[in-house]
């Protein structure tokens, strides 16, 4: 029963990662557009993470908040892993070259505020920001996914089959 409860959380955060990962590669230029996007980001993924903790508590005879708080935040570490492997590989071979543009831009800016102790340091810093940005994803969305858990688990928990009248 356990490893179905780890399978089905596993799918779902799958599902879930593959749904955030699409927004990463929509990259609009225009200002209202990235807003309009993020906010459906936003509602697609709380509405698919809601749908899913809803489908597993349908499938248990019991399904208690601590229940879908668990669930929620497998999922969620699932999830947080696909999307730190994609934002990985888009600074490291999709497309390396966004990473030297914004540590130029920054040294620039460093330079000419005449810091130059900062400018070494981003120099020092330039191999670890793949790693950083994998661990920075993993801990922000599963700490999105807690937060998401936390609410929505207190709608989808029952002590009582869902399918009982």
């Amino acid at each position: 029963m356990r490893n179905v409860f780890i399978q089905n959380a596993a799918r779902d955060g799958l599902i879930l990662g593959a749904a955030t990962v699409i927004f990463i590669f929509l990259a609009p230029s225009d200002f209202w557009i990235t807003v309009v996007l993020q906010i459906a980001k936003l509602g697609i993924t709380i509405g698919l993470f809601w749908y899913l903790m809803k489908r597993q508590s349908a499938r248990s005879e019991v399904f208690t908040y601590g229940n879908a708080i668990g669930y929620g935040m497998l999922t969620a570490i699932f999830s947080a892993f696909i999307i730190g492997v994609v934002y990985f590989l888009q600074i490291t071979v999709i497309q390396p070259e966004l990473t030297e543009l914004m540590l130029t831009n920054m040294m620039q800016v460093y330079e000419q505020m005449n810091m130059p102790e900062l400018v070494e340091a981003v120099e020092g810093f330039r191999s670890y920001i793949p790693y950083v940005v994998f661990i920075v994803c993993l801990f922000y969305y599963t700490l999105v996914g807690l937060i998401y858990s936390l609410i929505i688990g207190h709608f989808v928990k029952h002590r009582v089959s869902p399918f009982s009248f």
